[in-house]
């Protein structure tokens, strides 16, 4: 049940049908909006299985005061779900609003040296992004000199920094030393690392899974926000198909599906699955044509920098011209913030 309060509707009435729900040995979960609060009502914490419907329980939280209406919802996310934030979910992070317009994460998907990500920090800066992403790769050992790099990122740069982190025992560590935390696609359902970040004070992305639907993507992203981590947001970076030309498809369906299902931020990671940079202006632009609030872009320095930084990075130059028609693009479809 979705338990909607009327407008202005004072703080002592939503805390009144908290109780009630409590009384019922259920959860409640409240989403305090500019001019309505909306409660989320959640099965017990002892059961996995889905709320019973309780038409006597219904009625009595409908003739509560301040009650404007009490919803039935058959989607198994109650707490991912838009119903109970119509308006979508916005979150700060360093200058730049997740959920309010088109950030750009530039950076890079492979561990790179501090002396290298201070210098593409400065280039992503200047070529107009928001934040900055320091992938892992593939994960394996936490490095050392990847702290490090990190911290010396933030203090000379001055962007907002998202890591990925690939086990629960790194979630504290790297909370001290990133703005957020990008849980990768391969790690989405290692339910132990969600439930971690979840736990966290610093957002936290969750990319979808290589063969994951989007009911199950959700699903995860549920167990993020009930262990009580609202900064978060979603990210698509493209599923396994048989097309042999690109290292996954990006899942354009799946960013309108989620859009229209969850109230969450939802970012695009166009470079990983394609594995050319060439195509990824291409898949940038119709990732924010199909709803998508944000991007994560593999870039490099040019000729020099290339090499290491594989076939899927974009050249900064690139990306100076590609931030704009973006930002054209989402205003060209009047494309609202959530």
């Amino acid at each position: 049940m979705i338990v909607v309060m009327q407008q202005r509707a004072e703080e002592a009435a939503t805390a009144r049908v908290v109780r009630r729900i409590e009384a019922a040995r259920l959860g409640a979960y409240v989403f305090h909006g500019e001019e309505r609060n909306v409660i989320a009502v959640l099965p017990a914490a002892a059961s996995a299985g889905p709320l019973d419907a309780d038409e006597a329980l219904r009625d009595e939280l409908q003739a509560l005061p301040g009650v404007e209406r009490v919803d039935w919802t058959t989607r198994p996310f109650k707490l991912a779900s838009r119903e109970v934030r119509p308006a979508g979910t916005q979150f700060a992070l360093g200058e730049a609003r997740v959920g309010a317009g088109v950030v750009v994460f530039a950076g890079s998907s492979r561990p790179r040296s501090a002396q290298e990500l201070v210098a593409l920090g400065r280039a992503a800066r200047a070529a107009g992004a928001q934040a900055f992403w320091a992938g892992r790769g593939d994960g394996g050992e936490l490095r050392h000199d990847l702290v490090s790099a990190l911290d010396e990122l933030r203090a000379e740069v001055g962007l907002p920094v998202v890591v990925d982190v690939w086990e629960p025992v790194e979630v504290d560590r790297l909370s001290r030393h990133a703005d957020a935390l990008q849980v990768p696609g391969q790690q989405m359902q290692n339910f132990p690392l969600v439930k971690e970040a979840g736990q966290g004070d610093r957002p936290v992305f969750l990319c979808r899974g290589p063969s994951a639907t989007v009911e199950e993507w959700l699903m995860v992203a549920e167990r993020a926000l009930k262990a009580g981590n609202m900064r978060l947001a979603l990210c698509e970076q493209g599923i396994r198909t048989f097309e042999p030309s690109v290292r996954a498809t990006l899942d354009f369906s799946a960013i309108a599906v989620a859009k229209r299902l969850s109230h969450l931020p939802i970012l695009a990671n166009p470079s990983l699955p394609a594995d050319h940079w060439e195509i990824v202006p291409d898949l940038s632009l119709a990732a924010i044509a199909a709803g998508a609030d944000g991007l994560l872009v593999d870039v490099h320095l040019g000729e020099a920098d290339e090499a290491s930084a594989g076939p899927q990075s974009l050249p900064i130059a690139e990306l100076t011209t590609l931030i704009p028609r973006l930002v054209a693009t989402r205003a060209a479809l009047n494309r609202r913030t959530a």
